[in-house]
């Protein structure tokens, strides 16, 4: 089997997805967002934590949050 080398670019990539149809747009789109998922899934874990260390929550707030839910949703019915 014959192996053919081509340098693209990002450019050059731009271009030839633009002439592709809607339809193979979107399963490129699908097919990258499959391979990227647990990258940027991780990334998204990253900038919470960091979040959370910069503003850490105390117990005592997460106990109230946990209550303003609950009677929020009894208030809907939603127990």
């Amino acid at each position: 089997m014959t192996k053919v080398m081509i340098n693209l670019n990002v450019n050059d990539i731009s271009q030839v997805i633009e002439q592709l149809s809607q339809r193979e747009k979107t399963r490129l789109i699908k097919k990258l967002e499959k391979e990227t998922w647990s990258s940027r899934f991780n990334q998204l874990l990253q900038r919470a934590r960091q979040r959370a260390k910069q503003s850490p929550l105390s117990n005592q707030e997460i106990i109230r949050e946990i209550d303003y839910t609950r009677q929020a949703r009894y208030d809907q019915g939603g127990y």
